[in-house]
């Protein structure tokens, strides 16, 4: 079993590595030279190859039978189902954000084939669900991940898997500076990253003026 755990937690490892290094802005820079205008097709290309080698590790992780260290029992499964509803509640208002044509690649996809290859310059827009923390779909897996029955394979994915939002997220984060500058530094002054303490702490100053 152990030894299952082992190869759980590198394959885990591999993939969230692998997912951050894609999109990394060299990586980018690199395809766009080489593809040229069917660079297009990236974005599209990579959400379809993380979908793919999921698939994998899920099937894997499930067939490594363990007993549960901690399972959910009543009425501690009514904070299990809050933190599902929370989750599943974020990460719909966190879409609300995004142009899902182009999160998915399809809007350059459509650029591309008619003839148009220069994409827009990114936006910073901040509303709904940003304006309370600065990565909402971060936060709504970290509730999803932890809020299932504990066992050794879950404290592995969940382990690897935390370590690898925190981790990828100060990437992402340099990236975004570098993208929108000052805008983007002062966004982190005034908004969380994850847990909406800075959303929570300006709440409570204004109930009490």
């Amino acid at each position: 079993m152990w030894s299952d755990l082992l190869i759980l937690g590198l394959c885990w490892t591999v993939y969230g590595t692998a997912h951050s290094v894609l999109v990394a802005p060299s990586v980018a820079k690199w395809v766009k030279q080489w593809w040229g205008a069917a660079a297009a097709y990236y974005r599209l290309t990579y959400n379809v190859v993380s979908i793919v080698g999921l698939i994998p590790i899920l099937w894997f992780s499930a067939s490594i039978h363990v007993s549960p260290i901690l399972e959910w029992v009543w009425p501690y499964t009514l904070i299990q189902y809050l933190c599902w509803a929370l989750g599943i509640l974020i990460f719909v208002l966190g879409m609300r954000a995004y142009d899902g044509r182009d999160f998915v690649g399809l809007r350059q996809v459509a650029a591309y084939r008619a003839g148009s290859h220069d994409m827009a310059p990114p936006v910073l827009t901040i509303s709904g669900i940003h304006r309370v923390v600065r990565h909402p779909w971060y936060l709504a897996l970290l509730l999803l991940l932890w809020a299932r029955d504990v066992s050794a394979v879950t404290l592995v994915t969940n382990g690897v898997l935390t370590a690898y939002l925190f981790v990828g997220t100060h990437f992402e984060e340099r990236k975004l500076v570098a993208a929108f500058g000052g805008s983007y530094r002062e966004y982190q002054d005034t908004v969380s990253m994850f847990f909406p303490i800075k959303w929570l702490n300006h709440l409570v100053a204004s109930t009490k003026t």
